[in-house]
């Protein structure tokens, strides 16, 4: 996945990264240090609200909105007795 390749439709719609010239999505550890704090910047801007729907990262075939919560039941812990003689 790399936008100079022009490979990135079947990820993410052009219209949700930043609209600047010298912007080259890719994967994290490809970006340049520029890019990634631009990207990051991005996606905080749209989470607060500050973009257009329309603008907001997500990746292509991903819901709109927070996803849902779950909420589970903590397992609980089995306490098993021992006698420190076994660790002196």
């Amino acid at each position: 996945m790399d936008q100079s390749k022009g490979a990135l439709q079947p990820w993410v719609d052009l219209q949700r990264l930043p609209q600047v010239k010298d912007f080259r999505f890719t994967r994290p550890g490809g970006m340049a240090t520029d890019d990634c704090y631009m990207m990051a910047s991005w996606i905080v801007k749209g989470e607060i609200g500050l973009l257009k729907p329309q603008q907001i990262f997500r990746w292509q075939n991903q819901p709109a909105g927070p996803p849902p919560k779950k909420l589970a039941t903590a397992a609980q812990p089995e306490y098993v007795l021992f006698s420190l003689k076994y660790f002196c």
